[in-house]
């Protein structure tokens, strides 16, 4: 093993890491989201419980606990409306839609007023991560690839190259960023060739050097 080989274990790393990436965001994606929305509905003396027999209605009191936090947090937001993501167990027992509707409302008694909450049930299921998976799993496979195949060749070159063009790439991404946006542009088509244009011509230089190296030693 000679210095030859660093960038090649290093691509290895870098695609390995990608593919463990790739599963723990699989993973941990949320199966559902609920969106809560709250409006005031009416007094007690104005609103009877039997107004609307079609929607349920609860006494605040009697919501569980975690029916209470979802009720507070939607009735406290500023625009009235609250957000929650996780697995469909997750999410208070107190208000499940429909399922042939993903939505329905609840009426609930809360003081001396009644407020109708409205939740909106959407199964994300991982969709979040159909764009990215197929993009990862290809960059990780050329890497541990050429990672791999420089490993067991004497004098690899392609993963400097590579780490060349994704060291530019970073570079010019982080700097972006430092600068608050204020560069020309983020990433760019011009930004992809310039990258691609350093892996070429580390490729060849490298090449070069190794054969002079040939010819005069």
């Amino acid at each position: 093993m000679n210095r030859y080989h660093i960038p090649a274990i290093v691509l290895l790393v870098v695609g390995v890491g990608l593919l463990v990436g790739l599963g723990y965001a699989v993973l941990s994606e949320p199966s559902a989201e609920r969106t809560y929305s709250i409006e005031e509905v009416g007094s007690v003396a104005n609103y009877g419980p039997d107004t609307d027999s079609m929607t349920p209605t609860y006494n605040y009191s009697e919501l569980s606990p975690g029916g209470k936090e979802t009720f507070r947090k939607t009735l406290d937001s500023d625009d009235g409306t609250h957000v929650e993501t996780g697995d469909r167990g997750e999410f208070a027992p107190d208000f499940h839609p429909p399922q042939e509707m993903h939505s329905g409302d609840h009426r609930i008694r809360y003081g001396d007023t009644y407020y109708n909450l409205g939740v909106q049930s959407t199964d994300t299921g991982g969709h979040g991560l159909v764009f990215a998976i197929p993009f990862v799993l290809l960059t990780s496979t050329i890497f541990i690839s050429l990672g791999a195949v420089g490993v067991g060749t004497s004098r690899p070159v392609f993963p400097t190259a590579i780490l060349v063009g994704l060291g530019y790439l970073v570079v010019r991404s982080t700097l972006f960023e430092l600068t608050g946006g204020t560069l020309p542009a983020g990433l760019s088509r011009g930004d992809l060739g310039s990258s691609v244009l350093l892996m070429i011509g580390t490729y060849v230089v490298i090449r070069g050097r190794i054969a002079w190296k040939h010819r005069t030693g």
